[in-house]
């Protein structure tokens, strides 16, 4: 399973996990995913962008840190930190 999913796959991974609950366990599972599911849906939770996949990076070619130029956060960062402000390069959310 990918790192990082869309709405869309998240929903659709959890209809085919729905479909093939085995045991008490898979109940507990998809009951804790469909808590935080409802967590994003009200705003509580927001996806976040990792900044070395955000249109606003600008990467150290050296090391694994660089400069956010979004102008609500504009401070050096790890390539691996994230926030909520970031817009992904290709666009998607």
């Amino acid at each position: 399973m990918p790192n990082e999913m869309n709405h869309a796959e998240v929903a659709e991974t959890l209809l085919y996990l729905d479909s093939h609950i085995e045991s008490d366990n898979d109940i507990r599972v998809l009951s804790a995913a469909a808590a935080i599911l409802r967590r994003v849906a009200s705003g509580e939770l927001r996806p976040v962008v990792h900044c070395k996949k955000c249109e606003f990076w600008e990467n150290d070619s050296v090391h694994n840190y660089g400069m956010c130029r979004n102008p609500n956060v504009g401070s050096v960062k790890m390539d691996t930190d994230f926030c909520s402000f970031g817009v992904r390069k290709d666009g998607a959310e």
